[in-house]
């Protein structure tokens, strides 16, 4: 080594520490702008194989979509009390971090409320533990309880030397901690284990031990950073991600809300279109009222797959929705049977009533009743339909397709196994071939637990194998929905009861196909009418009213397209209207009318415009059925207009104004015949109405309606026969 003379040396030594200095802050300063793509997942209390699952899920689709660098696991939501009692499932969670760890992911605890029990495995596994001021860490076992030796064992591992004593202090009151040093570095030990592990203690040390035997240990802030268990201090979620430069996509973690604002969904009879309009008037609701939870009570079957599998999708886009994520969670007291099985699989969470009777336990599936009911003209409601929807819904929550295969193929054996290899979700589903081919493997690690479905009938879980296959992800003990509300700290009166309105119900009953064509049918046949006698007021009257209320209706549901859908049936009466009244025929104009008004009234109908082939083909279909609607719409007109003023009391529901009152000098005779009409070509007569430019006119000793050729005539003035075309006479001024 060279020596420097001293003077030297403090010459270079300011430039240097400047240009130290410099890069550093430039360093910073470039890292400070450098946020990493991160994610904040939210541990549920207590800690399940359920909820490990899905963590895992969450992380690896963060990974394949955000390639996340750092994830952040929130050991006590809402700042409360986390403690989960079960050894295996903390275990598990923890080599999962550690795995996470190794594959260069780098893992924060974050701990502001008590966190206790085998929690804290987890915790101290990640790479930091960043705790708030009032969080306390520890109290791994019950304070009379021997710690198991593997247990202790693994924890030592994942803390390591330098932690140890302090950590197994938790687990073992027993523990003694002294201070020592090992290689001159200060280190906490177990008296018990100094001489073991070559440290040396000093007699005063042994005199006054850090930590004391009788207690476990239960630290503070301030012990955990005096034992280097905790890396620093912060007091909530954003402090966290501005610490470790985490980009803003990381406060989404897609779990239950911190602050919870509730409703409750009753669903009950046929899952079909009327269900699922009313729905969509509740999800409206809760989104006006700023709800993030929805808990869903499940008694309803049948109807139809399709809208069982829109219903689905609706469900899965209130959680995926970026804006205002809502949480949803499905609560079956009795029976899910059949299609209700796509509600339950789209929720974030399935609750189960257990009880302490077995045979009277929840169930899900029991499709049998519907797949022998006969024949459905549906063919998302043919096994083969059922098996491709409700299983592509089964896999985007993670749930098993065999599950999914066994409630819909009575022929099925399904088996229960263990795989030795895989630390996380070993209890997996396998059918008996998929089990008779793996154990011809020679690397095969499968252990056969039991066989849960035998062939000969369709797979119906009770709650108790529902939640072992962690297809539901809670039992409760009562069928009061009040106690899942307990699950989530709430209580009755913080949850709304969402219920239906009378003007949903109504909008409902008008949506029904056969109110909608009926009202369609009224509708068209009161234009007619009112285009055909000028004047009448109450066909129109009528005609509006009918109008307004379809449109109503299905704006109630389909808002998305009803602004459209009513322009075009405006734009069609104006047509329509031009038609009448100023170019009087049936031409391109009138013919164009008549689609808008259809393609107005279809595209009301439907929840969005036409995209794919199959949205065009049931447009089609509806164009069709209102086209019917208005050929039986001219029909009941023609009859209306044949009878109406011969009936008593209804012929006075044609007013006219006065104006417009024909003058009735001879007995009024009907509308005449094509012969009748023919006869009258280059007669004149006399405007008995006005005529704008349809109205009456006497012909001879007849009364006819009559259309000018765009002219209007005023009451009273000669008129000349000019074209016959059919029944329809076309007149001018004589």
């Amino acid at each position: 080594m060279i020596a420097f003379p001293s003077k030297i040396a403090r010459t270079l030594s300011v430039p240097i520490v400047g240009l130290i200095v410099l890069l550093s802050s430039a360093s910073a300063r470039a890292q400070e702008g450098d946020v990493v793509p991160g994610l904040f997942i939210t541990v549920q209390n207590p800690i399940t194989d359920a909820a490990i699952k899905t963590m895992r899920k969450k992380i690896e689709r963060a990974q394949a979509k955000r390639g996340i660098k750092k994830v952040i696991f929130d050991f006590n939501p809402d700042d409360s009390e986390a403690a989960t009692p079960e050894y295996g499932s903390c275990h598990d969670l923890a080599a999962y971090i550690l795995e996470l760890k190794n594959n260069g992911v780098y893992t924060v605890a974050f701990v502001h409320g008590n966190t206790r029990r085998h929690t804290v495995l987890p915790a101290l596994a990640c790479n930091d533990l960043i705790m708030s001021r009032n969080a306390k860490i520890g109290e791994v076992t019950e304070p009379n309880k021997i710690p198991q030796l593997d247990e202790m064992e693994f924890y030592a591992r994942v803390v390591g030397e330098e932690k140890e004593a302090v950590v197994l202090k938790m687990l073992d009151k027993n523990v003694e901690v002294v201070l020592g040093r090992k290689g001159g570095t200060p280190i906490y030990v177990d008296v018990a284990k100094a001489m073991q592990k070559d440290v040396n203690v000093a007699p005063a040390s042994k005199a006054n031990p850090v930590l004391p035997r009788g207690t476990l240990g239960f630290y503070s802030l301030e012990q955990a950073m005096k034992f280097r268990l905790c890396s620093d201090s912060l007091e909530n979620r954003p402090a966290v991600k501005e610490k470790y430069r985490l980009d803003p996509a990381s406060m989404e973690d897609d779990e239950r809300p911190h602050k919870i604002k509730a409703t409750r969904i009753d669903l009950t009879g046929p899952i079909d279109g009327n269900m699922q309009q009313k729905l969509k008037g509740q999800f409206k609701e809760v989104r006006s009222k700023k709800e993030n939870t929805i808990f869903f009570v499940l008694e309803c079957n049948g109807g139809s797959a399709k809208v069982a599998r829109e219903i689905a999708e609706e469900i899965r886009d209130l959680k995926n929705d970026e804006n205002d994520p809502i949480w949803t969670t499905v609560f079956i007291p009795n029976k899910a049977s059949d299609l209700s099985v796509f509600i339950a699989f789209a929720c974030n969470e399935i609750v189960m009533y257990k009880g302490s009777d077995p045979t009277r336990e929840a169930s899900i599936g029991d499709f049998e009743p519907f797949l022998t009911a006969g024949k459905s003209n549906d063919p998302s409601n043919t096994v083969e339909g059922l098996k491709r929807n409700l299983g592509e819904i089964a896999e985007m929550r993670g749930y098993s397709k065999v599950i999914v295969e066994g409630m819909l193929d009575k022929d099925l054996t399904i088996h229960l196994v263990r795989d030795r290899n895989k630390a996380v979700g070993t209890h997996e589903p396998m059918t008996g071939k998929e089990y008779d081919a793996a154990l011809k493997k020679k690397d095969n690690q499968l252990q056969l637990i039991k066989t849960i479905k035998q062939p000969g009938s369709y797979l119906t879980l009770n709650a108790t194998m529902a939640k072992e296959l962690l297809i539901a992800q809670t039992t409760v003990d009562n069928r009061d929905v009040k106690e899942v509300y307990a699950l989530y700290g709430l209580t009755e009166k913080d949850v709304r009861d969402s219920k239906p309105g009378w003007m949903s119900d109504f909008a409902a009953f008008l949506r029904r196909t056969e109110v909608s064509i009926l009202l369609v049918i009224i509708g068209f046949a009161g234009l007619i009418l009112e285009f055909k006698m000028p004047g009448a007021t109450i066909p129109g009257l009528v005609a509006l009213a009918c109008f307004v209320l379809f449109f109503w209706a299905q704006a109630y549901a389909n808002g998305n397209t009803i602004v459209l859908a009513v322009a075009l049936f405006v734009l069609g009466l104006i047509l329509l209207g031009v038609e009448i009244f100023i170019l009087p025929g049936f031409g391109v104009t009138g013919i164009s009318g008549v689609l808008l008004l259809l393609a107005g009234i279809g595209l009301a109908t439907m929840e969005k415009a036409p995209e794919s082939t199959e949205e065009w083909t049931n447009f089609a279909k509806q164009l069709v059925r209102y086209g019917l609607t208005l050929v039986a719409a001219g029909v009941v007109s023609l009859m209306l207009a044949r009878y109406l003023p011969k009936i008593p009391y209804a012929n006075r529901l044609m007013l006219m104004p006065p104006s417009d009152k024909p003058d009735m000098e001879g007995e009024m005779t009907m509308l005449p015949g094509a012969e009748m009409a023919a006869s009258m070509l280059g007669q004149v007569g006399v405007a008995t109405s006005m005529l704008r430019p349809a109205g009456m006119a006497r012909i001879g000793d007849a009364y006819v309606d009559v259309v000018t050729e765009g002219d209007f005539i005023e009451p009273g003035t000669p008129i000349q026969v000019i074209e016959v075309e059919g029944t329809r006479i076309v007149v001018k001024k004589a």
